[in-house]
């Protein structure tokens, strides 16, 4: 946006301390100009961590990135036992 300014509208409506609304007035020669988005801009990239990924991120205080998706089953030889270090198999089904 070029060429604004603002003004402050509705001050009396406003709770003192919680937000302060505000308007923006423009003039006739004045105007908003949208960026074009080409869809071949945006990236859709799937990427499936391996294990070690995983162990890693889970061995420190981050968080684990989202994944889109439902977790269908987990498979590996021994699941049951928690010092486990075997691999394991995630199936998920993504959207």
């Amino acid at each position: 946006m070029r060429h604004f300014c603002r003004v402050p509208s509705y001050k009396h409506r406003s709770t003192t301390g919680v937000y302060q609304a505000s308007g923006i007035s423009f003039k006739k020669e004045r105007c908003i100009a949208l960026p074009t988005l080409k869809s071949s801009q945006i990236t859709t990239d799937t990427r499936v961590l391996q294990y070690s990924e995983y162990l890693a991120l889970a061995n420190t205080n981050l968080q684990l990135p989202d994944v889109v998706g439902q977790l269908l089953s987990v498979q590996g030889a021994n699941l049951q036992d928690t010092t486990s270090t075997q691999k394991i198999v995630m199936f998920l089904m993504l959207k």
